[in-house]
């Protein structure tokens, strides 16, 4: 019931919404479904989310999904649209959930005789009669479900309530198979279980629905740090791919681009968005690189833009040479920190030996030292 008032209220809400958006489109400059109606249905859904829900690009907020969702094939309108889909489905799966529970629990209410009652009540009642004896229960039950409201109940002591739910069965004047204060008793624990059952606590479950509506930043952020090695071995894998391609006479950086952009996975975003820009021919080449690489942290792949922008608009084959200088000045780094790495393992293999040496000595020396009275050379 109460359930049911939120969805009513929830879905008035959504559709007042709609239609104070779609009469002031023109006013706010919203694009109408037929306006873009080439798109997919998963397209408008980005596009509109998009427009509203999304924070502007300037702040923080913004920022932190662009950064995660750089080196990913989904933008942050997709990211959105995911997660508000995400969090309409666990409203709808809590919901169904709920009533789910509510059903269940109610059908043991109102089906099953043996239920609460105080235990200086005996049932005396047949098993071939239980069946009766249920429905006269389940009668006058549906009869204090209307004449004792949830709040009225809540009011009452238990005394007090099974006076009201007494009242109720003596009026009737029905011949009944129970006492009338076993069943009033019994009544008691049904009418309690049923507004309990039925009681919700709001503010927990947006708690847990707002708990829950984080999942998928979670996720995007551990996404982040299983990928990183990944990202490395990619931009290793691309750089290699741009000196091989790039040794091939006559050489088009438009055509070795696409090729880079079709062997590669995290950085093909950035790697279309510069393609798209060069075609746009609306800025300068230069311009493109350079809001790239002061928006890129990592100094590698900073490295590798400016070796794009080079070989894009200064001397491909100069970059072509320093990535070659760079895959050399990497190797004697790595030679340097092997040998660094060994010369530790050398100093502790001998510092190892002597502790080894120095503790066999006491342990021989110390029988010896044991048989000898030392006071005496004091």
């Amino acid at each position: 019931m109460k359930i049911n008032y939120l969805f009513r209220v929830s879905l008035i809400l959504i559709l007042l919404f709609l239609m104070y958006m779609f009469f002031h489109r023109y006013s706010w400059k919203i694009k109408t479904l037929e306006q873009i109606r080439h798109r997919s249905l998963y397209g408008k859904l980005v596009i509109t989310f998009e427009k509203w829900l999304l924070p502007h690009r300037a702040r923080g907020l913004y920022q932190w999904y662009e950064k995660r969702l750089k080196y990913t094939k989904w933008t942050v309108g997709k990211f959105f649209t995911w997660k508000i889909m995400f969090l309409i489905v666990i409203l709808l799966m809590s919901g169904m959930i709920r009533m789910t529970d509510v059903r269940i629990d109610s059908s043991k209410i109102f089906q099953s005789y043996q239920y609460h009652r105080d235990p200086i009540f005996s049932n005396s009642i047949p098993a071939e009669q239980e069946d009766q004896a249920l429905a006269e229960e389940i009668y006058y039950l549906r009869q204090a479900i209307t004449s004792i409201s949830q709040r009225e109940f809540y009011g009452l002591d238990k005394t007090q309530a099974e006076g009201k739910i007494y009242e109720i069965i003596d009026q009737s004047g029905r011949e009944l198979l129970q006492p009338k204060r076993l069943m009033a008793n019994k009544i008691y624990y049904r009418l309690y279980d049923y507004y309990q059952i039925r009681e919700y606590n709001m503010t927990k479950y947006l708690l847990g629905v707002l708990l829950l509506s984080f999942i998928p930043e979670v996720c995007l952020q551990l996404n982040c740090l299983f990928i990183a090695g990944d990202k490395k071995r990619e931009l290793r894998f691309l750089k290699r791919l741009m000196i091989l391609n790039g040794s091939i006479k006559p050489v088009d950086f438009m055509e070795v681009l696409v090729r880079l952009i079709d062997k590669s996975r995290y950085y093909e975003k950035i790697l279309k968005a510069i393609e798209r820009e060069n075609k746009k021919n609306t800025i300068s080449n230069q311009t493109i690189y350079r809001q790239y690489i002061r928006g890129e942290k990592d100094i590698e792949v900073k490295l590798f833009l400016e070796k794009l922008d080079q070989a894009n608009n200064y001397d491909f084959d100069q970059a072509i040479i320093n990535i070659e200088n760079e895959f050399k000045l990497e190797r004697r780094q790595q030679i340097r920190r092997v040998r660094k790495q060994i010369e530790l393992i050398h100093v502790w293999g001998i510092v190892g030996s002597f502790l080894l040496i120095a503790l066999l000595t006491i342990y021989m020396l110390r029988p010896w030292l044991s048989a000898y009275d030392m006071n005496q050379f004091i």
